[in-house]
């Protein structure tokens, strides 16, 4: 997914997309946004920011970011009945980090998401159904 910090993406219900919210061509004039937005045919929608460096700061704003341009712009909301924000982190957490990560939501359908953590490396499945 990112050159310095992937997720596995075996075992999602196909068919997906995999948008990546980086392209030039989608013309996107805001300058935050998370990296992918993953949908599926079951209704899931995931704003995806992978972080492979040592900050992980500005996160929570790139995945709000996106959410927002995934409901007002693409207009989506009608067909999704799961959200997902999710962040791939590279760096170890400390324990302050999580809980404020844990703390944050993202609005989405007008209700508040928790973001779902998740190693790099790690397999994106596992973030979708709450395993992590």
């Amino acid at each position: 997914m990112d050159a310095g910090c992937s997720l596995a993406l075996e075992h999602i219900a196909e068919p997906w997309v995999l948008v990546d919210l980086d392209c030039e061509g989608l013309g996107l004039q805001q300058v935050t946004h998370a990296d992918f937005l993953l949908a599926n045919q079951d209704g899931v929608l995931a704003c995806i920011e992978l972080k492979s460096g040592r900050s992980i700061s500005g996160a929570v704003k790139q995945i709000q970011e996106s959410s927002s341009y995934a409901e007002d712009d693409l207009r989506v909301s009608e067909h999704v009945t799961q959200f997902r924000p999710i962040l791939g982190h590279h760096v170890e957490l400390k324990t302050g980090q999580r809980k404020h990560l844990q703390m944050q939501r993202i609005e989405f359908q007008k209700r508040d998401h928790i973001i779902r953590l998740i190693p790099c490396g790690g397999r994106l499945v596992d973030a979708l159904r709450g395993n992590v």
